[in-house]
């Protein structure tokens, strides 16, 4: 029983992190990315599909060690508490980098799914 408790609050704490999109800043540098890999415990893999962005920030190729799939111009999503829930594996989105990320507001798992080293925190536009 103190399980099941524990791993409820786990999840309502989980579904409390900040959806919300913000599009204050949206106008400019627009980028378009998608949902390449939507891993285990929001290690999401995002991939360029659009737009300039300095090419520090991202891995130019990166090889997924779990299905030896390559990807170009991808990067881990750094603030998974802000990502929408509704955006599935494969689906574009349009997106700012976010230079002002804050701590995450979320409790995420530790189960481990790789990503590429390099991450992003990043803005959704609609």
């Amino acid at each position: 029983m103190k399980k099941l408790l524990s791993f409820l609050l786990i999840m309502f704490a989980f579904m409390q992190c900040s959806n919300e999109e913000s599009n204050s800043d949206c106008s400019e540098n627009l980028l378009r990315g998608k949902l390449a890999i939507k891993g285990i415990c929001l290690n999401y893999t995002i991939q360029l599909v659009s737009g300039e962005i300095d090419k520090d920030l991202i891995e130019s190729e990166w090889v997924d060690e779990m299905t030896g799939t390559a990807y170009n111009d991808v990067f881990a999503l750094q603030n998974v508490c802000d990502f929408p829930n509704g955006i599935e594996e494969g689906e574009t989105f349009d997106f700012i980098v976010n230079k002002s990320p804050e701590n995450p507001k979320c409790a995420v798992c530790l189960a481990y799914r790789p990503t590429p080293s390099k991450s992003i925190s990043i803005i959704i536009c609609s």
